[in-house]
């Protein structure tokens, strides 16, 4: 009995062992691998070579990437193009001699170019401003003026509109801070509003003074907003006349203001006839095919005319040019764009070095022909104009 347990114990412990160390069945089904092999099909998987479909998928996306980034080059250099083409107009505009208001066909390259921004890079500053610049002072578009400020503060054709701009509307503190900011830039030139100054002087108590571009309008406001200087004088610039909301303001100081929107040289013959009975002032930078069609209605007072006026007062001028000439003033300038507008101080000097007299002052002719040739060579005997 002992035996035959002892025969069945080690023949269980047989078949446990035989159950441990079963062999692989080599007819099996199951892959043979290793812990870390990677399965034979998904071997081949991974070496078999991109379908044609696919490579052609490919191909087509770095054709289309390739033509996107062509695109993209074409727009920048078609934008450059419109910018140049609008900025063109523009200053075009600003050089005419005969009128303020752009022309038809430069008003039109303006509009199509703010159309293009418009339609390719419409939250651009380009657009923004072009959109602003293009209306000629339109005040209802401020809005286009500001985001173009957001994208450049510092931009001084943006600070000039801003002046502009608050100049019409009538807010004195805020045109007050863009003066200073245009100064400090350098687009205003200091020696400029020496001459503004004596600009101001010319103009009768409580009158007004026409202005026509950058450099008299934008030193005259300086002078007036910033140093208080000639605060009582009432300056029309011929520039942001094109307006309507300066237009309704004007009305609304008892000026009656041309019909036509064009500011040209027949509109401020017009609006000179129709406030004859205002004391009006013309500035001597206004080109002179302006001042010719009412040259006989002008008499010379400092460096501006005086509208309607038969002769000219000798003895103001003579009292201002004593009082300038005392300061040395006329003869401090030395940018190349104040020396040429010291020209304009011959008119006034001719006429006192006429020899006339009248009002009982006094005249030294020897004096003014000494200023005449110093003037001469200072502005180089030319004519700002």
């Amino acid at each position: 009995m002992k035996s035959l347990i002892v025969l069945l114990f080690v023949g269980v412990c047989t078949m446990v062992v035989a159950q441990n160390n079963t062999p692989l069945n080599t007819n099996s089904a199951e892959p043979i691998r290793n812990a870390n092999e990677v399965p034979v099909e998904e071997e081949l998987e991974i070496r078999k070579p991109v379908s044609r479909s696919k490579a052609e998928e490919l191909q087509k996306a770095k054709k289309y990437d390739r033509k996107v980034k062509e695109s993209v080059q074409q727009q920048a250099v078609e934008l450059g193009n419109f910018k140049s083409s609008f900025q063109s107009s523009k200053h075009a505009a600003g050089l005419q001699s005969t009128r303020r208001t752009p022309t038809d066909a430069q008003q039109i390259n303006m509009n199509q170019v703010v159309e293009q921004y418009r339609k390719q890079d419409p939250n651009s500053f380009e657009y923004n401003y072009f959109k602003y610049a293009s209306g000629n002072h339109n005040t209802d578009w401020y809005k286009y003026l500001q985001k173009a400020e957001k994208f450049k503060p510092n931009n001084t054709d943006v600070i000039s509109l801003m002046v502009a701009y608050h100049s019409i509307e009538g807010n004195d503190q805020q045109m007050k801070n863009y003066l200073k900011r245009l100064l400090s830039s350098g687009r205003l030139e200091e020696e400029l509003l020496v001459y503004a100054k004596h600009l101001l002087d010319g103009v009768s108590k409580g009158g007004a003074l026409i202005t026509h571009g950058f450099d008299d309008t934008y030193s005259v406001l300086y002078q007036q907003a910033v140093k208080g200087y000639r605060s009582d004088v009432y300056v029309i610039s011929l520039d942001f006349i094109q307006s309507k909301q300066l237009r309704r303001t004007l009305a609304e100081k008892a000026y009656k203001v041309p019909v036509s929107m064009v500011v040209d040289v027949r509109f401020l013959k017009e609006f000179c006839e129709q406030n004859k009975g205002k004391k009006l002032f013309l500035s001597m930078t206004i080109p002179k095919p302006y001042l010719k069609a009412i040259v006989n209605d002008l008499g010379i007072s400092g460096l501006a005319f005086e509208y309607g006026r038969e002769s000219s007062d000798l003895k103001k001028n003579g009292e201002l040019w004593d009082k300038w000439s005392a300061n040395g003033e006329v003869n401090s300038y030395t940018k190349t764009k104040t020396k040429k507008m010291s020209s304009n101080y011959l008119l006034m000097l001719h006429l006192l070095n006429s020899g006339q007299s009248g009002g009982g002052y006094s005249y030294s002719t020897g004096k003014y022909q000494k200023a005449i040739d110093q003037i001469m060579v200072q502005s180089k005997k030319g004519s700002y104009k």
